[in-house]
């Protein structure tokens, strides 16, 4: 008994022998010999009895809100058991935060059941027969506003001591998941593929927001500092003036972006030219059904549908699965405190079903039409109403139509009604018959605090110009989705999985020129010119682009022509960069970036004059004030690797965003040289000696 061998008694028959013991019932009557309570004034050093809590540890997620544990009171007498909130540790968007019992309300959302709530902060009492035992609830472990948590609790006894117990939460990622894609026009991918191979190669990657990506995941970063960079990456607002003026944004070739701290920014890019921000940014809807087939034996695994409701540039409701690194509930936070689940794996595709148009011309097209693609194409009548424009329709009982053959079996497959895959068909941007497929693929990504799954990614489909165009068509994007509140039923999570196996040997896009088009075109040119000869296709192409023959090409001028280009910034007034010797010195003064510049040209055909004498004799500008800190190599002849053609110290070309320029009064004088130039090239000046 306890942990040892003990002699029998009984308080009726049977007492304990010797005055050492005493016998304890556990019944009130039979029970076992103990030694006797020690006296009064001496040290007690053992307590009597123990206790065990099971669990002590315990896993939540959100669906996974409860949990049981058993106190057992393993001592011959009732014991007192208060249950105390002891801390926890929250993970938000600027990192971890702790709440302890010395400086706040820690779990104070948790609900626990079968104890007496004996203080305000949530502690809770329950009383434990001798030798029994009690069962406690956690409940409500859900915090609206944390996606996940830490905690801990303890269980106290006055005379049993103390058990520690552990708690954690984070919601699982399963549900609807809504938010917006961005596509970038242009994006630097120099350096991509070597990084998403071996992340330690970030540094030769050469793009800025990548940069800032993987900064963010190592942890050099915030997550609120990571949404600034999105949010002005989609606005632009690096490119804001505003962003220009302070050090070091007013750097050549610094881009910053506004950010909430003192100085109002921080650095995006400390090279543009190495480090190119991209731009050109497409925002569309995206949403996403996912959950976990296996959250016991694959737990970072998700699979689901993309939803065409809430993604209609993704139609068919594709299948798509998303690997993670591991289970949600066991990711680590970074430096910063955000937890942070990397994305293994992206697997998604897009197909949407062919098309191609019926001229009415052929007899046998409809027929035709319903053998194409295995027998999946059927004949589409579309109205065509406007008028004129009717090449390709055709008239049917006073009615004009445009004609089409479209696909019955992509993307929905066999089993889906037929008018519903021909309806999709027609967002196909090429009537050639065949299918388009869109492959969505991985570059980087994160399910960050359980609650907001931000993905980089690259689309690409092939090349409808021909064998020759292997490569196809690539765009990069971020797509960012957070966890909306949905009632979702078995059937919301499957996504279409069929798969294209048909094979079109046919070029249905039937481009080219017809007859009388050609014939148009050969008479223009006065001679006989066929699609048929690979010489002859440029010629074509321009004459269609142009209306009229190529004109003929233009010699540029030289070295030693008498007729001399020359430009006029409209910022400073000055043609040629070059202003009168009370200005600068004579020194050449940079046209600003962004300037409007006005080119001509001008052949000397006055005496013994020169055309810089008389472009100098032009007042131009007004109260003309640069910038006095513009470096100069003095000696123009020399170094010219260094300062560059223009003569401006570290300059690469003519135009400077840094100079600095106030004009009172530019470009008056642009009225002078029109009249030069529209006058065959000839002008009137009168120099400072009065001689015209």
């Amino acid at each position: 008994y306890r942990h040892a061998c003990r002699v029998r008694c009984s308080t009726g028959g049977s007492p304990c022998s010797g005055g050492d013991r005493v016998c304890l019932p556990y019944d009130g009557e039979n029970g076992y010999c103990m030694p006797a309570e020690p006296p009064e004034d001496a040290e007690q050093t053992q307590v009597e009895g123990s206790y065990s809590v099971s669990p002590e540890s315990f896993v939540f997620s959100n669906v996974r809100t409860s949990a049981r544990m058993t106190l057992v009171n393993e001592s011959p007498a009732p014991q007192d058991f208060v249950i105390h909130r002891v801390s926890h540790m929250e993970y938000t968007d600027t990192g971890k935060v702790e709440v302890t019992d010395r400086d706040g309300t820690p779990l104070h959302w948790v609900e626990l059941d079968g104890c007496t709530k004996v203080e305000a902060n949530g502690d809770c009492s329950v009383r434990v027969d001798a030798n029994g035992e009690v069962e406690l609830s956690i409940k409500e472990v859900a915090n609206p506003v944390l996606s996940r948590w830490d905690g801990e609790m303890a269980v106290r006894s006055e005379r049993l001591g103390e058990r520690e117990l552990l708690l954690s939460y984070a919601s699982r990622p399963e549900g609807a998941w809504s938010g917006k894609m961005y596509y970038f026009a242009s994006f630097q991918d120099v350096g991509l593929e070597a990084w998403i191979a071996d992340p330690g190669l970030i540094g030769g990657v050469e793009n800025a927001f990548v940069r800032r990506w993987a900064e963010f995941k190592e942890g050099d970063i915030t997550l609120d500092e990571f949404e600034a960079v999105l949010t002005s990456t989609a606005a632009e607002s690096w490119k804001w003036p505003r962003m220009n003026e302070e050090w070091p944004c007013s750097q050549e070739h610094v881009a910053c972006y506004p950010y909430d701290n003192p100085q109002g920014f921080k650095e995006y890019s400390s090279n543009l030219r190495e480090y190119p921000i991209p731009t050109g940014v497409v925002e569309l809807p995206v949403s996403m059904n996912l959950r976990q087939p296996d959250p016991e034996g694959s737990p970072g695994v998700m699979e689901g549908r993309i939803v065409t409701d809430g993604t209609l540039h993704y139609v068919g409701d594709r299948a798509v699965r998303i690997d993670l690194e591991g289970d949600p509930a066991g990711c680590t936070a970074n430096a910063k405190g955000v937890v942070l689940c990397s994305v293994e794996d992206f697997q998604a595709d897009v197909l949407v079903g062919g098309r191609y148009r019926l001229t009415g011309e052929v007899d046998g097209e409809e027929a035709e039409c319903e053998a194409y693609g295995g027998g999946n194409y059927s004949v589409a009548k579309t109205p065509w109403l406007v008028p004129g424009f009717t090449k390709g329709t055709v008239l049917e009982e006073g009615m004009r139509y445009q004609v089409e053959c479209r696909d019955e079996l992509m993307p929905y497959g066999g089993t889906a009604d037929p008018a519903m895959n021909r309806g999709v068909s027609m967002s196909n941007p090429i009537p050639d018959g065949r299918t388009r497929a869109r492959l969505i693929s991985l570059v980087d990504g994160a399910l960050v605090n359980g609650e907001e799954l931000l993905v980089l990614f690259r689309e690409h489909f092939e090349s409808f110009m021909g064998a020759g165009d292997a490569e196809g068509f690539s765009a990069y994007g971020i797509m960012r989705l957070t966890r909306a509140t949905a009632d979702l039923e078995e059937e919301d999570y499957q996504g279409s999985g069929v798969v294209e196996d048909r094979v079109f040997d046919q070029d249905k896009l039937r481009v080219g020129c017809g007859q009388d088009l050609l014939d148009e075109i050969n008479g223009l040119l006065g001679q006989i010119y066929s699609p048929e000869n690979e010489l002859h296709l440029a010629v074509l192409a321009s004459t269609l682009v142009t209306g009229g023959p190529e004109v003929p090409g233009i010699a540029p001028l030289g070295d030693s022509d008498a007729e001399k280009v020359h430009f006029l910034c409209a910022d400073t007034g000055l043609i040629d960069n070059r202003p009168d010797a009370a200005v600068n010195g004579g020194n050449p003064v940079p046209c600003p970036e962004g300037s409007e510049v006005r080119y001509f040209t001008l052949t000397l055909n006055t005496g013994t004059a020169t055309t810089s004498e008389a472009l100098g004799s032009l007042k131009c500008a007004e109260g003309l004030v640069i910038d006095p800190e513009i470096e100069y190599e003095r000696d123009w002849g020399t170094d010219e690797e260094k300062f560059g053609e223009d003569r401006y110290k570290h300059a690469l070309d003519t135009y400077h965003e840094t100079v600095t320029v106030d004009v009172e009064r530019p470009a008056p004088c642009w009225s002078d040289i029109e009249a030069w130039v529209q006058n065959n090239n000839t002008f009137e000046y009168e120099d400072t000696d009065g001689v015209k």
